[in-house]
């Protein structure tokens, strides 16, 4: 693909994020937020279109960090703040910190992410440009089969298998979060682009059974699953090859962060699966039928238990049921052979491309 062209599809992809998704309105403060390794083209398109669609905006750049969640250091603190919307560009892991955290249930801030790598490449490809309508239509249908049930089980071939009870309250974590549709109220965070993940905050108290990863936040994917044993939504055991040694190095004497804290799962069938990205792998959380769980802080979505820490792992090829009906099916989302969906995917073409898995 020339530049020219990659230029224009990825000004229709950016058009897709900021108006319709993260729901830029005129005469808004929107903060780009960068780091030293942000694509400089993609900043200034995101700029663009922001302006374009009337908002004022400022552009902020803070080094590049392998952590998952290193903040945003006092300066950017304090500009999150004064933010309507803060629109993260790149590896830029600023969300579960408390700076970013205080932001957004004190201040207001609404936060939008393109998703790493955040390069045009992303903003051009068939994620960034899937008809968001569509999309919202099958993130809802999901969320209300979700909301509807109270048990939720998974399973996968290598061993996976727990179940958890949780309330129909839990489901999405707060209002807007996990991509159920565009948002303008403050505090809401749309989540990364492209979208889109649902999920849920088990019960406390009630998951019990193992998780098996195929990836892990910082470790992209493993040598060797890393096996977590819940119980009475506790994790009590870290067991696998070196990588679960790291991890049970990172969780060593941090308090509360063994809650079994989420259960999420993707809904959009073009984002990036590969869970091999560093330092997280957020495009492969939103992909339909990938699935992620995770340890740690529950302040983020809504929940109780604060901890330091907020640990994800990814499984590529789950099963879920919600209530013994089956949510997701050996990885593949259940939701887009509904014939309600197909028929409204004839709209943009043929069904069977539209809504094929890239997978």
């Amino acid at each position: 693909m020339t530049k020219e062209w990659l230029m224009l599809d990825a000004i229709q992809g950016a058009r897709n994020w900021l108006e319709k998704h993260a729901a830029i309105q005129k005469g808004e403060h929107v903060l780009v937020l960068a780091t030293t390794r942000s694509e400089t083209d993609v900043i200034n398109v995101v700029s663009a279109v922001c302006r374009e669609l009337g908002a004022d905006v400022t552009i902020g750049v803070i080094e590049h960090s392998d952590l998952p969640h290193p903040g945003p250091g006092k300066i950017l603190a304090e500009a999150f703040k004064a933010a309507d919307v803060m629109l993260r560009v790149g590896h830029v892991m600023c969300f579960h910190d408390a700076p970013t955290q205080t932001a957004i249930l004190d201040y207001g801030l609404r936060m939008s992410a393109l998703s790493p790598p955040g390069n045009m490449e992303l903003l051009a490809s068939p994620a960034a440009r899937f008809p968001l309508d569509l999309f919202y239509m099958i993130a809802n249908k999901v969320y209300q089969q979700v909301r509807s049930g109270s048990v939720i089980r998974v399973t996968d071939p290598k061993g996976t298998d727990i179940s958890a009870n949780y309330s129909g309250e839990d489901v999405g974590g707060l209002p807007g979060v996990w991509d159920v549709g565009p948002s303008t109220v403050p505090g809401d965070a749309p989540g990364t682009f492209p979208p889109g993940v649902v999920g849920l905050l088990p019960e406390p108290g009630t998951g019990n059974g193992v998780l098996l990863f195929d990836g892990y936040v910082g470790m992209g994917r493993l040598k060797e699953p890393i096996k977590l044993t819940i119980e009475n939504g506790w994790c009590t055991r870290i067991e696998g090859g070196v990588e679960a040694r790291l991890l049970r190095n990172i969780t060593k004497g941090v308090e509360n962060v063994m809650y079994f804290t989420e259960l999420m799962w993707g809904l959009n069938p073009k984002t990036n699966p590969d869970i091999d990205i560093k330092p997280m792998a957020l495009d492969a959380e939103r992909h339909a039928g990938i699935l992620h769980a995770a340890i740690g802080n529950s302040t983020g979505m809504g929940g109780k238990v604060y901890s330091k820490l907020h640990l994800d792992g990814l499984i590529e090829w789950p099963t879920v049921y919600i209530d013994g009906v089956e949510l997701i099916k050996n990885g593949r989302l259940v939701a887009l052979d509904d014939p309600e969906i197909i028929e409204a995917a004839r709209e943009y073409g043929d069904p069977a491309k539209v809504l094929a898995d890239l997978r």
